[in-house]
């Protein structure tokens, strides 16, 4: 896939929220190319205007990418069951979709397979072209996974593993 021109961030804003995923997100982004008039933040006063980003979507330089916490995507398959086939866009080759962060304190019945299923149909998207990533806010990172669903440790960060008994003593 190219490099992406476009930029959906379902999340506030940096200016109207001050976690991690959004900060971090944001700033990650904005090292790796996207300038602002490419980022399109999706939650606007606490809210998902499904149907607005929709348009938006369809209407984009391709190829666009999508990221998020898993739990945002809900709203777009809620709002897919609703209003049926018709309204699903179709995407394909044209699209990534990065999912990051946990669904903490959201109620959710959806397996993490199953919203990668159910995202790739919508978007008509291959699976491989969805990913998820550990996001980690005590070092600022986030390991991505590659098309075979693998986290990877990002060549940025050193991995060590200590001994318990004496963390002083790196082991192999």
């Amino acid at each position: 896939i190219p490099k992406p021109k476009s930029l959906f961030f379902l999340s506030p804003s940096p200016q109207e929220s001050d976690t991690g995923l959004v900060k971090g997100g944001y700033l990650g982004w904005k090292g790796v190319g996207f300038k602002d008039e490419n980022i399109e933040f999706g939650v606007k006063d606490g809210k998902i205007d499904v149907e607005d980003l929709l348009e938006k979507i369809k209407n984009c330089e391709k190829p666009v990418t999508i990221y998020g916490p898993p739990f945002a995507f809900l709203p777009f398959m809620n709002y897919w069951e609703d209003k049926g086939k018709e309204t699903l866009i179709d995407l394909s080759n044209k699209a990534r979709v990065i999912t990051t962060g946990g669904w903490k304190g959201v109620k959710h019945d959806v397996s993490k397979q199953e919203l990668k299923q159910q995202i790739s149909q919508a978007f008509n998207i291959n699976s491989s072209d969805i990913r998820d990533g550990y996001g980690s806010t005590d070092i600022m990172t986030m390991l991505p996974e590659c098309e075979y669903h693998k986290k990877h440790v990002p060549f940025w960060n050193h991995v060590s593993i200590r001994d318990p008994e004496d963390t002083n003593k790196e082991l192999e």
